[in-house]
């Protein structure tokens, strides 16, 4: 079975290829480009807050996950990663009282400026904001 090629005359009567839409292909893959970043990104994000409030909300913990990290990193022994642990709590809570202090500053300072409804959402909208991202608690234990 030999195929043989069409005459001149019957390749003018043969229905011609659909042009190549190279447009499509390239436009389809910067979509899912763009897409995979626009997860990408958002998952990120999402993981990087949880850690912050794990932070802010459970310092004993964060200081035990540093320590363990320092130690590994640096062969400390048993008392060396007790002492580190100890250091990191006591800095934890002097940032905190500071931060404290800093924030009570902040919500009194902003609040002299307002009229009686703006202060009242003033303190509402920075209570939620205070309440997520720098809770008030006692010290941790020394």
């Amino acid at each position: 079975m030999t195929q043989t090629n069409p005459s001149p005359a019957e390749a003018r009567d043969l229905p011609k290829a659909p042009a190549r839409r190279r447009w499509v292909s390239v436009v389809l893959t910067l979509v899912v480009l763009a897409s995979g970043m626009i997860l990408g990104a958002g998952s990120v994000l999402l993981v990087v807050r949880h850690r912050a409030l794990m932070r802010i909300h459970r310092p004993q913990e964060a200081a035990a996950m540093d320590t363990a990290r320092i130690q590994k990193a640096l062969g400390l022994n048993d008392e060396q990663a007790r002492k580190v642990q100890a250091i990191l709590l006591a800095r934890q809570a002097a940032i905190y009282g500071s931060v404290q202090k800093e924030f009570d500053r902040l919500e009194d300072d902003v609040a002299g400026v307002l009229d009686e409804q703006q202060r009242q959402l003033w303190h509402e909208k920075f209570g939620w904001f205070r309440k997520t991202w720098i809770p008030r608690r006692s010290p941790p234990p020394e």
